[in-house]
């Protein structure tokens, strides 16, 4: 590689590992000599077929090399679409997660609203029947008073008419 000029030393240094074995690939290298190849084989490797020159390659292999980077190309391809696939079925079952966690959170809440409701109208009850109890015994105490007065009232017409009487029997008497 030291023998090539520093840009194509460069350009060879900058170019990805698959894209070497590509390359060599086209240019009739074996398949399983260039897998088995580490990076800086295929540097060298490369860097020998640039000093060498340009390889005439049959159009049988390149029409083979161009079939296997449009196979590699379809392939990509593929595999972006089942991934694209794979990321809209999650997103739409965390949609679909998020739509039941909304629905269950809407039904705690009529849950709990009509638990409100419940606990208010219990509380309206007692109030209604302590007030109806205390109207009760106001009431009798209203009545109770009331009989007292007119207890009183009799004792006192009995006790006015007896001394009435007392009067009249001793003004007779006399």
């Amino acid at each position: 590689m030291d023998k090539l000029p520093a840009d194509q030393q460069a350009a060879i240094t900058k170019t990805s590992s698959d894209w070497l074995r590509q390359t060599l690939l086209s240019a009739g290298e074996e398949e399983a000599t260039v897998s088995a190849m580490d990076r800086d084989a295929l540097k060298e490797v490369a860097a020998r077929q640039k000093l060498q020159g340009p390889v005439e390659t049959s159009s049988m292999e390149r029409e083979l090399a161009l079939r296997r980077l449009e196979l590699e190309f379809e392939l990509e391809v593929k595999k972006m679409e089942i991934q694209k696939q794979k990321a809209s079925e999650v997103k739409k079952l965390e949609l679909e997660k998020q739509k039941e966690s909304e629905r269950l959170e809407k039904e705690n809440l009529e849950y709990q609203k009509r638990e409100n409701e419940a606990e208010r109208m219990d509380r309206e009850y007692e109030r209604q029947r302590l007030e109806r109890e205390k109207d009760r015994a106001a009431k009798i105490e209203r009545l109770e008073r009331d009989k007292a007065i007119e207890m009183e009232m009799m004792m006192e017409k009995t006790k006015l008419e007896m001394e009435h009487e007392l009067k009249m029997k001793k003004t007779r008497d006399e």
